[in-house]
């Protein structure tokens, strides 16, 4: 049936989804990168942290009894205290920030949208709202939700009834200092386990969202058949596919400048590159055309193979008007494209060849026939 969306999605419906916000996400992507680096981090940046809130925390504690909360003492010291926490803190909270958007963004890119903040009615909707709750979606988020807490829960369970008596021990046998860095270790080994423990999760979810979000974009044959007719009309795209046509087709006509044996001028608008063997052609070809700033390109091409360019105006114009890449010149310019060769040819130096007012009347190049 042609409504049924099975086939893939244009370029152009997946440049209006992106346009409209739709790009796929994955969650689990950037939570599971942000709690890697974090915990990471915490290896690098965490001894620092936590000597600085030592510092301070002991220093707030040995406060002498005159520096009141009202008095500049204390006013000073909590700005002192801020600013420094703040400073030592600062690089781990832009590397993370840094690592959230990076990670948001690998999937789908970075897009800004101003139609999804737009509030929609359909979002209120009970019947949507139902509808969405048993979704495929929202059921593979469920699977997503007690896969993840499996993963995280089981393992944590057996750490903590295996580890306890050994943090209780650690506690009784050193002092609070060293029970507090000891924990810290540990709760970093283990944030580490768990979040690379999530990086199964992520596996899957990366490919379920490139998939579920193909799959929503997918079109029927009737939406590809009125969105190519729609883009067919569209005036735009018509003018811009006939001058990559146009393009194209001048780069085709002036591609063998190479095997002229003279490229006939008008001199600016039009360029003709003619051949001709005498030994074994029995007239002249046209082997490219080219106007406008496509002619320049041939003279200029012509001039570097040292191949002759000739100005002949009414003959390099009814060329051009009456005459496509090889075909042989029209009867009636026999004579005098004759006459042309031969005047070059005689030359011992062809690029000596010289035009004037007269050579051009005398060829007798009547352009109203050709019209």
């Amino acid at each position: 049936m042609s409504g049924e969306k099975t086939e893939k999605p244009t370029q152009k419906k997946i440049k209006d989804a992106r346009e409209k916000g739709q790009i796929p996400r994955s969650k689990e992507l950037s939570t599971t990168a942000v709690l890697l680096f974090s915990f990471t981090s915490m290896i690098i940046f965490g001894g620092k942290i936590f000597y600085t809130l030592q510092d301070y925390t002991t220093r707030s504690l040995q406060l002498e009894i005159n520096h009141s909360v009202f008095g500049k003492g204390m006013f000073n010291f909590a700005f002192e205290m801020m600013s420094g926490i703040l400073i030592t803190c600062l690089p781990f909270f832009l590397s993370a920030m840094v690592v959230a958007v990076a990670s948001t963004t690998a999937l789908g890119g970075f897009i800004f949208s101003m139609k999804n903040a737009v509030p929609k009615f359909s979002n209120i909707n009970p019947i949507s709202g139902i509808k969405k709750m048993f979704s495929i979606k929202q059921l593979v988020e469920l699977v997503k939700s007690i896969l993840k807490a499996v993963l995280i829960l089981v393992p944590a369970y057996y750490i903590v009834q295996e580890k306890f008596y050994s943090y209780m021990s650690t506690r009784l046998l050193f002092g609070f200092r060293d029970f507090i860095s000891h924990m810290s270790s540990e709760i970093i080994g283990y944030g580490l386990l768990f979040s690379s423990i999530l990086i199964l999760l992520v596996l899957i979810d990366v490919p379920f969202q490139i998939f579920n979000h193909t799959k929503q974009l997918k079109m029927s044959k009737q939406e590809i058949k009125d969105e190519f007719k729609n883009t067919e009309g569209n005036p735009e795209i018509k003018g811009r596919r006939r001058r990559m046509q146009y393009e194209m087709a001048a780069k085709s006509k002036n591609s063998n400048i190479d095997e002229a044996d003279i490229v006939i001028t008008n001199p600016t608008h039009y360029s003709v590159g003619v051949k001709f063997d005498p030994v074994s052609m029995n007239t002249p070809t046209i082997v490219a055309l080219g106007a406008d700033h496509y002619a320049l390109s041939m003279r200029t091409k012509a001039k570097e193979l040292r191949i002759p360019v000739v100005p002949i105006p009414p003959l390099a114009r009814v060329l051009y008007k009456t005459c496509e890449v090889g075909s042989e010149i029209p009867v009636e310019l026999y004579a005098p494209m004759v006459t042309v060769l031969s005047s070059i040819y005689r030359l011992d130096d062809r690029l000596s060849f010289k035009v004037t007012e007269q050579f051009i009347k005398n060829l007798n190049i009547d352009e109203s026939k050709f019209k």
